[in-house]
């Protein structure tokens, strides 16, 4: 599988996977006129329409975007209310074949109940939408910080050099928050942030090496930020997210 993205909204990615006969699958349309033009100038065929959540950002043009192409709407039928209408209900644990590559579908609540990723299993991709950002995770904004600690757990089961597609440019934001932490070496890859203004996607390994939010169980990095406080994983969370909500203004961030 090939992929390609194309911007919306402010700072929404969406991308786009596509085969040798130019057949497509988007993740997610908040936005559908830019998907368009970028599906007529690299002469693709939207076959499907994946949702990883039923945020407005997320959804908004999806009802414009099957009207144009005829493309089939894939999402989590736990929340079929949220979402535009499906014509494939899915969930977590479900390995589902389209274009004939097997895609793997995982829960991943936290940000929102709603939440699930999508991998895809030969090409070594995984399609995260707000779930976790380069160098940072989205917001708890359902459930409580437990919920997105487990499931962070589900990314200790992919391959290290898998590539990872968030849905939004929020990198520098988020380098500039793990530097403030005094912790972690970016090596080259911090200078690849700072001077490039698309930095996805990213790679799994390194984000287990330098997320902060994937080392809550890096005992070295606690007793750096805590100062020989005790702190279970989700408190730490807890902790780590609160300072990073105050330094940002971004919804998702």
């Amino acid at each position: 599988m090939q992929w390609t993205f194309t911007k919306i909204l402010k700072d929404n990615y969406s991308w786009v996977i596509y085969n040798d006969k130019k057949e497509a699958i988007v993740i997610d349309c908040g936005e559908y006129k830019p998907i368009l033009n970028l599906l007529k100038k690299n002469d693709l065929s939207l076959k499907y329409i994946l949702i990883t959540h039923a945020h407005y950002d997320h959804i908004a043009q999806t009802d414009e975007l099957r009207q144009a192409t005829g493309a089939k709407v894939i999402g989590n039928k736990h929340f079929t209310e949220r979402l535009p209408k499906l014509d494939m209900e899915i969930e977590g644990g479900d390995e589902i074949t389209l274009l004939d590559e097997k895609i793997k579908v995982f829960a991943t609540p936290g940000h929102c109940a709603d939440h699930i990723i999508f991998y895809f299993e030969e090409s070594k991709l995984l399609f995260v939408g707000d779930f976790i950002f380069s160098l940072g995770c989205g917001r708890v904004f359902e459930g409580d910080p437990s919920n997105m600690v487990n499931s962070f757990n589900v990314l200790k089961g992919f391959p290290p050099q898998t590539l990872v597609f968030p849905s939004h440019e929020y990198t520098k934001s988020n380098l500039e928050f793990t530097k403030s932490l005094g912790f972690f070496d970016l090596g080259e890859r911090e200078r690849f942030i700072l001077e490039n203004e698309i930095t996805l996607p990213t790679v799994l390994e390194f984000e287990f090496r330098c997320n902060p939010f994937l080392n809550l169980h890096n005992e070295d990095f606690k007793q750096h930020v805590l100062h020989n406080q005790t702190m279970d994983s989700v408190s730490f969370f807890a902790f780590l997210r609160e300072i990073k909500n105050t330094k940002t203004k971004l919804i998702g961030g």
